[in-house]
C-alpha cells in the first residue's frame, strides 16, 4: 500500500515475488473487459539470498531479479511486497467527513500508539474501506514500516533496473489474489506455506480478523528428497516437474505433508480458540510452493473441516495455450498474481 515510481503501462500489471527460494513474476494485461496472464517468470534464488528479515546477498538478488524482468518481456516497472513481519497493521474507525489533513493526523496519533518506533522512522499509508461499527464512523486500514526496509527494496529494485510503482503488504496482495478469483465471499481461511514459515490470514466477507504465523522449515523437502535420491540436481528437477517417483512420494514425500497437515490443524484452531466458538470457516486456500505438492489437499483434509483447495490466482484469467502447462503449478504464483492485479484493477 505504499506508493513510489512511476506507474506501470495503461492496462499492464507486474507482480514480483521476492523469497527465499526463488523470484516468481506474473504479467496481466487487460483487454477490453478480460484480463489475461500475459507472461510467467520464475529464477531460483540460493540460500542466505533473502529471506523476510532483508536482503542477504544483494548482487545475486539483483542478477535474479533482472533475469525475471528480461524473461517477461523487458519491464521496467513492477509492484513487490513486504512479508507482514516487517509491516505493522491496523483497523480504526474514524469520523465520517474529516479532511485528508485531519485523516493524517488521526493516523499519525493511532502510529504513535501502536509503534515501538518513533513515527519519524517510519513509512506510512493508510485507506477508507468501508463503514465503522458505530454510525458515522468509517473503517481505516493503516500499514506502516520503518522507511530502511522501503529504501532497501527500492534500492534493490533500481539496482535491477525497475522502479517500484507500489511495495505491498504479502497478505494484501494474497487477498487481492483471492478477492479476484472470486473466493473470498464469507469466512475465508488462507495458508501461505513459505520457505521459513507458514502464515494463517482468516477474513470474514473480505475483512481480516485473524491473523498467525509459526515456524515452518518448508525447504527441508528438498534437502530430504536430495539426500534420498543423492543428487541435489536430481531433487530440484523432481520438484520443479512436480513430477515425483513413488519411492520419493513414500519416503520423502507422504511424512513431509503429514506434518505440514499437522501444523495448519493446529493453526486453525487457534483461530477458533480465539474466536470463541460458533464460526464455521466455509473454506481453506492453500498458498505458495507447497500447496502444489501431490496429495497436499487430500493430507490437510484428513485433518481439518472445512473444504480444502489450492489458491488458483489464475481462475479467472484468460490464459493462452502457451501458459496452460503452468496452471498446476498456479498457487505458487498466488502472491506475484495479487501484486499485479495492482497494475490492470
Amino acid at each position: 500500500m505504499l506508493r513510489l515510481g512511476r506507474q506501470q503501462k495503461a492496462g499492464e500489471g507486474v507482480g514480483i515475488d521476492l523469497g527465499p527460494s526463488a523470484v516468481k513474476a506474473v504479467k496481466l494485461q487487460r483487454r477490453g473487459q478480460a484480463v489475461a496472464l500475459a507472461s510467467v517468470a520464475t529464477v531460483p534464488c540460493e540460500s542466505g539470498w533473502y529471506s523476510a528479515s532483508g536482503v542477504g546477498n544483494p548482487k545475486a538478488v539483483v542478477g535474479a531479479l533482472m533475469k525475471a524482468a528480461q524473461m517477461l518481456g523487458g519491464v521496467r516497472a513492477a509492484v513487490m511486497a513486504l512479508p507482514d513481519s516487517a509491516v505493522m497493521q491496523r483497523s480504526v474507525d474514524f469520523p465520517v467527513g474529516l479532511s485528508e489533513r485531519e485523516k493524517e493526523e488521526l493516523v499519525f496519533a493511532e502510529l504513535a500508539r501502536m509503534s515501538p518506533f518513533p513515527v519519524e522512522d517510519l513509512r506510512a499509508d493508510w485507506q477508507v474501506v468501508g463503514p465503522g461499527v458505530e454510525p458515522e464512523t468509517e473503517r481505516v486500514v493503516i500499514v506502516a514500516t520503518r522507511h530502511e526496509r522501503v529504501e532497501a527494496m527500492q534500492l534493490i529494485a533500481e539496482e535491477a533496473g525497475l522502479t517500484l510503482s507500489h511495495l505491498d503488504v504479502e497478505s494484501l496482495a494474497l487477498r487481492r489474489a483471492a478477492l479476484r478469483a472470486e473466493l473470498l465471499s464469507g469466512v475465508t481461511a488462507l495458508v501461505d506455506a513459505g520457505e521459513e514459515t507458514i502464515e494463517l490470514v482468516v477474513w470474514v466477507n473480505g475483512e481480516r480478523r485473524f491473523d498467525r504465523s509459526q515456524s515452518f522449515e518448508a525447504s527441508r523437502i528438498r534437502r530430504d528428497l536430495a539426500r534420498f535420491l543423492r543428487s541435489n540436481e536430481a531433487a530440484n528437477q523432481m520438484v520443479a516437474s512436480n513430477q515425483w517417483s513413488e519411492a520419493a512420494k513414500t519416503d520423502v514425500l507422504q511424512p513431509f505433508l503429514a506434518k505440514f497437515a499437522f501444523e495448519v490443524a493446529n493453526l486453525l484452531k487457534f483461530f477458533l480458540t480465539a474466536a470463541g466458538g460458533g464460526v464455521q470457516i466455509d473454506r481453506l486456500l492453500l498458498a505458495g510452493g507447497v500447496a502444489t505438492l501431490p496429495g497436499v489437499v487430500e493430507a490437510v483434509q484428513g485433518m481439518v473441516s472445512p473444504p480444502v483447495a489450492p489458491l488458483n490466482p489464475w481462475v479467472k484469467l484468460t490464459v493462452a495455450a502457451r501458459w496452460q502447462e503452468w496452471l498446476p503449478v498456479a498457487p505458487r504464483f498466488a502472491l506475484a498474481t495479487g501484486l499485479a492485479w495492482r497494475g490492470v484493477a
